[in-house]
């Protein structure tokens, strides 16, 4: 349930700022605040095609579709009945899907964004770089800290569930945590699959 509110609902906002956005935004309605989810961001990379189809091809593997199979495959494991054999496929394929997992990355790099663009597109366009246009802007746009155009991108509820879901990921999912040492251990009573810590699995 956590993974799948991480990367439905929007992860982040993109807030923008200033004299420049408001603007547009009161003569030609042109609004450029909006929210993305992960799914989004995997459609949008796709939008020029060509190459840009196996960048999002990438983004679904490794922000969509593993990180569901992963719990699905360990679910199947603890709880239909199968043969031996099968178990063990199906937790070996469990295995290899765990290494397709990226939500870890999108916490990174979503304060990463924040910290960069708001700075970066305030310095790029302001009453100083752009006087001629940011000026007149501000006189008839106002605002107190006289900002013409800031970039805000801000953590939303789904970056939220993205902690969580790689919190309960940490504890069931990675190789070497509790439940997949469990499952291990039911599945080949003789190995100890590491990491170990003296003589507790």
């Amino acid at each position: 349930t956590l993974t799948v509110l991480a990367f439905t609902v929007p992860v982040f906002e993109r807030n923008v700022y200033g004299s420049l956005p408001d603007a547009l935004r009161v003569n030609l309605g042109i609004d450029f605040n909006d929210s993305y989810n992960m799914i989004k961001l995997a459609k949008m990379a796709a939008q020029a095609g060509g190459l840009d189809y196996f960048m999002s091809a990438t983004f679904w593997v490794f922000i969509v579709i593993c990180p569901t199979l992963r719990p699905v495959t360990q679910l199947i494991l603890l709880h239909v009945p199968m043969t031996p054999k099968r178990q063990r496929s199906l937790h070996t394929l469990s295995r290899h899907v765990a290494a397709y997992y990226a939500f870890e990355v999108m916490l990174v790099a979503v304060p990463l964004i924040h910290m960069a663009f708001g700075p970066m597109s305030a310095a790029m366009l302001n009453k100083y770089s752009f006087g001629e246009v940011c000026n007149p802007l501000l006189a008839l746009y106002p605002n107190p800290s006289e900002t013409c155009f800031e970039m805000r991108i801000d953590e939303s509820l789904g970056y939220t569930f993205t902690i969580a879901a790689v919190g309960v990921f940490l504890l069931t999912g990675f190789d070497g945590s509790p439940t997949h040492k469990y499952m291990h251990k039911k599945l080949y009573p003789d190995d100890r699959p590491p990491p170990t810590c003296g003589r507790f699995y």
